[in-house]
């Protein structure tokens, strides 16, 4: 997030309590976040105005989708991350999922696709799912899935 009245890339470093500002800390050796995507809900009338939404995937063998939140404020700081929840996947998915891309739509529900793949058959027959928060990000559920 950009701090208010930073004007060069080198003054977008952003702290908390005079720590680097984490979305979530964790022994990442062998388990490192991929595929980062963010939005923010800029609706002025929606519920959820100017709230950020991260969303990553932990890069474990089980490949978990997460999704964290904050709010933006007018000063150029933001509330505090929550805690990174685990998106919801249909049962019958197989590991190796990715790609989720969150959109906010007018009303402030939170939506992102998800595919799913299987690396024990050759990365064959991706499902693909769509996951909705319609309540600002406090819980998901899932759309689907579509078979590619």
């Amino acid at each position: 997030m950009r701090p208010h009245g930073a004007k060069t890339a080198s003054q977008w470093i952003t702290t908390r309590n005079c720590k680097p500002d984490f979305i979530a800390t964790y022994d990442s050796v062998g388990n490192e976040s991929d595929k980062q995507w963010i939005t923010i809900d800029t609706n002025p009338s929606g519920p959820h105005f100017n709230r950020i939404y991260a969303m990553l995937v932990n890069s474990t063998s089980s490949c978990q989708f997460r999704v964290s939140y904050a709010d933006a404020l007018p000063d150029g700081t933001h509330t505090a991350w929550s805690m990174p929840q685990v998106l919801p996947e249909p049962a019958h998915t197989a590991t190796g999922g990715t790609y989720q891309l969150p959109h906010v739509d007018p009303a402030g529900a939170i939506y992102t696709t998800v595919t799913n793949f299987d690396p024990s058959h050759s990365y064959c027959c991706s499902s693909i799912f769509m996951d909705k928060s319609p309540d600002g990000g406090q819980t998901f559920n899932t759309i689907g899935p579509t078979v590619s």
